[in-house]
């Protein structure tokens, strides 16, 4: 796969392609390496990749996402979290402090280009 590919749709594929191929637990660290990507398109789609992986390392990365820099990406992470939790397969420790319902209207507003009401 092309997950370090220095062309950005390439990888953006390579992450598609984990996930249809069901193998994102298999390119789990490679997947890890794209949250710190300096595009946040492509952390986006690394979280949605690593919220499908069942190992606990995953459910850390995705709680150092809510640190991220871009709000885009902060609430994809949130948005991740709820799916483990919903899931049962979230491990890491802010589990108790992800709202989902905030999250999920963040994640809508920031989907529309818009801020988040209360």
């Amino acid at each position: 796969m092309t997950l370090a590919s220095e062309v950005r749709t390439r990888r953006l594929r390579a992450v598609e392609m984990a996930l249809a191929m069901s193998c994102q637990d298999r390119v789990e660290p490679s997947l890890r390496r794209l949250l710190g990507d300096p595009d946040h398109f492509v952390r986006m789609y690394g979280i949605q990749a690593i919220a499908r992986c069942s190992s606990s390392s995953a459910s850390e990365a995705l709680a150092r996402m809510l640190e991220d820099d871009h709000p885009s990406v902060r609430e994809a992470a949130r948005t991740a979290i709820e799916e483990q939790m919903h899931d049962g397969r979230y491990t890491g420790h802010v589990a108790e402090t992800v709202d989902v319902t905030t999250a999920a209207q963040a994640f809508q507003a920031a989907a529309l280009g818009g801020e988040m009401r209360a």
